[in-house]
């Protein structure tokens, strides 16, 4: 196995493992009540789930962007930096470096935050 084909698995498990500690996050949060009381959502993972499913609110967007971005920035934080060096690493697609280790956690971030959306396709509500 080549080593960026072991960064590209290693990493891709990373962002999903760091995507389901955002649901499980999310899943502790109660309800914001935007969607009202005619579904029965318990927290705001199924808030989520229910937004996914039914195409995003041109009014929430922005909301939900604010959200989970705050959740993914705390998740990107508590990751060791050698895990972030590599998910920057393999985010920017392995560019040629001059061995500089640069750490980019808001596009870290961003990724958990789309793979968490992902995720919340394919749960259903």
């Amino acid at each position: 196995m080549s080593a960026e084909t072991a960064i590209m698995r290693f990493c891709s498990a990373e962002l999903q493992a760091a995507s389901r500690r955002l649901a499980h996050r999310l899943k502790r949060v109660p309800i914001t009540g935007v969607y009202g009381d005619d579904y029965s959502h318990r927290n705001l993972w199924a808030e989520l789930c229910f937004e996914v499913h039914n195409g995003r609110t041109p009014l929430l967007n922005t909301t939900w962007d604010h959200t989970l971005l705050s959740f993914a920035k705390e998740i990107t934080a508590n990751l060791n930096w050698h895990t972030k060096v590599l998910l920057s690493y393999y985010l920017e697609d392995f560019p040629e470096n001059d061995g500089a280790a640069a750490v980019d956690e808001l596009s870290i971030s961003l990724a958990i935050c789309n793979i968490a959306r992902e995720l919340a396709g394919w749960e259903r509500t």
